[in-house]
């Protein structure tokens, strides 16, 4: 008895030149995307935009651990994780895949000796602390201007290769993660007007476990670094109002000429219904050109 031949196992038909060629154009486009790991104008901006919001904040630490206001300290360092963990998430929406760099040496160096600058600003602050905010900072002024240099050279590195792909929609659970770190913000300009240590320290607390949270679901689709990924302007520019009027009250609180409570709440106000706007409004799907 002649046995057929199992179904789907027969040669398949060689293709036809034109999809010969849409396969070879497919090929050579992932094999681009796979080797943009140094070239992305995205990694560029976002190493740039991390040393800035750094450098500014641990400024503003370094004056108010001298005003002797410790308990706003964890202020900054929500504003500047929650920043690292957006522009993260906006590299990854580029389609970019971070990779160690040829010149791994360089790198390392440049990391380390950035990691060193810092630490030698705090260090000085305790060793002298009567030393002027110059002399303190300048350590780490330098290690931010040195990583900012680190993304030049990025930008400089740039493959120009325009392929983006499409941006994701943004939706529910990114909303509400919206609401909810707009939410924190406005709560730490009213807190830090109205110069009440119990609730500056209710606020560190919260503020440390939304943080934690956050963190946990950093691969889902209500992470923080999802976040960089579905924002569009809006949503970054009210971020950045929010950490821009954190910043004004806090460092006149600890120059000694805090903002008037009222003021205070103001901002607050404006910054957290700016929030509730951009994080209910419809945003029209992107779609960029991927040729």
């Amino acid at each position: 008895m002649e046995q057929k031949p199992m179904r789907g196992l027969a040669p398949l038909d060689p293709p036809s030149p034109d999809v010969a060629r849409q396969y070879l154009h497919e090929a050579d486009a992932v094999r681009a995307r796979r080797d943009r790991q140094g070239g992305s104008q995205v990694q560029g901006w976002a190493i740039i935009v991390t040393a800035i919001v750094t450098g500014v904040f641990l400024t503003a630490h370094l004056v108010v651990v001298d005003s002797g206001r410790p308990a706003v300290v964890p202020v900054f360092v929500f504003v500047i994780m929650i920043s690292a963990q957006i522009v993260s998430g906006a590299t990854e929406r580029d389609g970019v895949r971070v990779r160690v760099p040829r010149n791994r040496a360089a790198f390392v160096a440049i990391v380390v000796l950035s990691v060193l600058g810092i630490l030698a600003s705090f260090a000085v602050q305790i060793v002298a602390p009567e030393a002027p905010l110059a002399v303190i900072a300048a350590p780490l002024w330098t290690s931010c201007l040195i990583f900012a240099g680190l993304g030049v050279a990025h930008l400089r590195a740039a493959t120009g290769d325009a392929r983006i792909v499409p941006q994701p929609p943004f939706e529910g659970p990114a909303r509400v993660t919206t609401l909810v770190v707009g939410s924190l913000l406005a709560a730490a300009i009213a807190v830090v007007s109205l110069d009440d240590l119990l609730l500056s320290s209710v606020l560190a607390i919260v503020i440390g476990s939304a943080f934690v949270v956050g963190v946990i679901g950093v691969r889902t689709d209500w992470g923080l670094a999802y976040l960089g990924q579905v924002w569009r302007w809006p949503q970054y520019a009210v971020g950045a109002l929010g950490a821009t009027a954190l910043l004004a009250v806090t460092l006149n609180a600890s120059a000694g000429s805090p903002v008037d409570p009222l003021l205070g709440v103001a901002a607050a106000v404006v910054v957290a219904l700016s929030t509730v706007v951009v994080a209910i409004a419809p945003t029209p799907t992107e779609r960029r050109d991927v040729e």
